[in-house]
């Protein structure tokens, strides 16, 4: 669409690329405002169009930031991506409708999903965790990772559950924090 990175946004997305064919899990902090959600989407973009890696992907985030999200994702990327969150009709109709893109009768591990990119807030992460479980994660992006800190907590225990080959935690709060 015409977008470019700045320098230094390239930078890390160069760094983050880096990191993933170095099957590392990363931390990317940085203050607010210089752009982590756009190097965070331009990676999944750069994952599916140069190496063939059509996901699933799954990003975290507070509820209040799902707009900015979602916005990056139509602004950055040519992507697929499906909002889980909301009552657990809303939920059930996105499992009914836009989840597996397949018929069912692939091997396991081997489903085909309709999304790219699943966009979930960690109160959905907590209250239905097991659809999320089921799904072999191609990466997992958490957002406002800082409010992962807490070793006792559900979501982070949920979190941890899942099956994943890379994960990106995204954090605006310096790490001294």
């Amino acid at each position: 669409g015409g977008r470019t990175l700045r320098p230094y946004q390239l930078v890390g997305l160069n760094w983050l690329r880096l990191n993933y064919y170095l099957s590392r899990n990363v931390i990317l902090g940085d203050e607010m405002g210089l752009g982590k959600t756009a190097q965070a989407v331009s990676l999944l973009q750069s994952l599916r169009t140069l190496e063939g890696v059509d996901g699933p992907f799954l990003i975290v985030a507070p509820l209040s930031t799902l707009p900015h999200w979602e916005r990056e994702l139509s602004l950055w990327t040519d992507m697929y991506w499906v909002n889980f969150h909301g009552t657990a009709d809303s939920r059930r109709v996105v499992q009914q409708y836009e989840w597996l893109a397949s018929d069912g009768r692939q091997p396991k591990g081997h489903e085909k999903y309709k999304f790219h990119v699943l966009l979930c807030n960690y109160e959905t992460v907590v209250a239905d965790p097991e659809p999320l479980q089921r799904v072999r994660w191609q990466y997992v992006i958490v957002d406002e990772g800082h409010r992962l800190k807490n070793r006792n907590s559900r979501c982070l225990e949920v979190m941890s559950e899942l099956r994943t080959r890379r994960k990106l935690v995204l954090s605006g709060t310096p790490l001294q924090n």
